[in-house]
């Protein structure tokens, strides 16, 4: 009998330009897509033909809630738009990696906080956020105050861990 390795308990990380993001609990749009050109043709007897071609890479949008640290990178995300704002996208455009670790189990002891190891990242390029989003204020709330941030890039890798040919950016 095959024993199904389903995936079960991710952890995952956040970093943007070699700074790395506490208090994550999504992360949404990680999508790898290119366009679809169609080539519409008439052949010499005139027969109509349609052929489906690969276009270049496209780009898109990640969405990152995290749980407002109190302390720490507690503006980062709010001083990056704020670069976006003045016009300042030589500095506002930046590169991110969102990283995919197994979670700890028996076979990886001394690992800290239950993570395992690295199995795959997935890298953006020329990453911009454009809207950050707070939650909501309610009288007696007691739960955590979370922050919405969506990012746009001009495209995404995945790549493995062992993996050399890192694209350059």
């Amino acid at each position: 009998m095959t024993d199904i390795f389903t995936g079960v308990g991710w952890s995952f990380g956040l970093e943007i330009d070699r700074m790395v993001f506490s208090e994550i609990t999504k992360i949404e749009g990680i999508k790898l897509e290119a366009d679809v050109i169609e080539l519409k043709t008439q052949s010499l007897l005139g027969q109509y033909t349609r052929k489906k071609l690969p276009g270049r890479m496209k780009s898109g949008t990640i969405t990152v809630t995290r749980a407002l640290p109190l302390v720490g990178s507690t503006y980062e995300f709010t001083e990056w738009i704020q670069k976006v704002f003045q016009g300042d996208m030589a500095n506002a455009r930046r590169n991110a990696t969102v990283r995919v670790f197994m979670t700890a189990g028996p076979a990886f002891p001394g690992t800290p906080t239950g993570v395992g190891p690295e199995i795959m990242r997935f890298m953006a390029f020329n990453c911009w956020p454009t809207t950050i989003e707070y939650g909501n204020f309610a009288a007696g709330d007691t739960g955590t105050l979370n922050e919405k941030i969506t990012i746009h890039h001009e495209g995404m890798y995945a790549l493995g861990v062992s993996d050399s040919t890192q694209p350059e950016f």
